[in-house]
């Protein structure tokens, strides 16, 4: 079920404060994702959920930001919205072998620094499209 984003300004508020408690070693990451999924998804709108920055596309939350990854990286949570929803499978061409998948309907990509997310900028956009328009 499409999700309706809330409040724009509490939205807002909610992800100010988020970044504002993020070490300073997370924030820049997080601020070049954030920046990355709005090139990739424009029309793409960000709510706050699960504690973390995350992007409703078509009404569904298709991508999350953890800023609390596995050995100090930021995740990008790649998902169907709130609840599992394996078929159809979505199929992504990954010639950096950056997805690690969770499950047919959630995968991850970790950073460990803003030179990582610019180095795979290019790849990283259309396979955030196709995971929004597959999702």
């Amino acid at each position: 079920m499409a999700k309706k984003p809330r409040d724009a300004g509490a939205v807002s508020a909610a992800i100010s404060g988020w970044m504002e408690g993020l070490s300073p070693d997370v924030r820049p990451r997080i601020e070049a994702l954030r920046a990355l999924v709005r090139d990739a998804l424009p029309t793409a709108v960000e709510d706050f959920k699960w504690n973390s920055a995350s992007f409703l596309y078509n009404g569904l939350h298709v991508v999350t930001l953890n800023a609390r990854g596995p050995k100090g990286t930021v995740l990008v949570v790649l998902h169907r919205g709130t609840t599992s929803k394996p078929e159809p499978a979505i199929v992504l061409a990954d010639p950096a072998g950056l997805l690690k998948w969770h499950s047919p309907d959630r995968a991850s990509l970790a950073f460990s620094s803003v030179a990582e997310v610019e180095q795979h900028r290019e790849g990283l956009i259309p396979l955030l499209q196709g995971w929004a328009t597959q999702a």
